[in-house]
């Protein structure tokens, strides 16, 4: 639970200017190159995992109140907000990242579509992967067969077009002024969903910081 005076803990439990500035200062230190093509993704990241502990935040400080809370909303619709917020920009920060290293590896620029996680695991080339420094390679297939992050992936498509086809519902204030999330026929408390959701996300990125570092150590 976040107290009133709201704790900074968006990006792995940092203030995200942190988190940007370490990150300019190794693409500077280190020459990275493509640095025009990739930083700003992993800024978009960045920001994208703080507004999804926002999301949670925001919920955890409207549960003591319920329906009376400080946002003028019922319960169950700050829910939903939180856990779309959550969703969404976890696994886009993911997404992002995966971007960034498409373009750091020297991809040519895609106007219309980044690459994504489910790209590289999927349908990249071997040529492709081979352009890639190995502990971003190393960080990229540790998505493959990640039971959280199939989760994540797939939930997230509750707030996007995707939810018929993938057997998604959103069972809204049934039956104690609620979100319950049901994929494939297995029901998900938002509740336990989020903070698994944003643990992953600052985990997984803190791990990305680190294969960036061993990439392009500074000399």
């Amino acid at each position: 639970m976040v107290s009133e005076q709201g704790v900074r803990r968006g990006v792995a439990g940092r203030d995200p200017w942190e988190v940007l500035n370490r990150l300019s200062h190794r693409f500077a230190e280190a020459g990275v190159p493509h640095r025009q093509h990739a930083e700003g993704l992993l800024q978009w990241a960045a920001w994208n995992l703080d507004a999804a502990q926002l999301g949670l935040d925001i919920y955890e400080l409207s549960i003591p109140q319920g329906d009376e809370n400080f946002t003028g909303h019922r319960l169950e619709t700050v829910q939903f907000a939180a856990l779309n917020l959550v969703l969404r920009g976890v696994v886009t920060a993911m997404d992002q990242c995966a971007a960034a290293i498409s373009r750091l590896s020297g991809d040519s620029y895609r106007a219309d579509r980044e690459r994504t996680v489910r790209w590289w695991t999927h349908d990249a080339s071997p040529a492709m992967w081979r352009r890639v420094a190995l502990p971003l390679r190393h960080w990229l297939r540790a998505f493959n067969q990640n039971s959280t992050w199939d989760l994540l992936s797939e939930a997230r498509h509750a707030f996007t077009h995707r939810t018929v086809r993938r057997r998604i519902t959103v069972t809204i204030g049934v039956p104690k002024h609620e979100v319950i999330l049901d994929i494939g026929g297995a029901p998900y408390d938002p509740d336990n969903l989020m903070p698994q959701a944003l643990t992953f996300g600052r985990r997984r990125f803190s791990s990305f910081e680190r294969a960036f570092a061993k990439a392009f150590p500074i000399r």
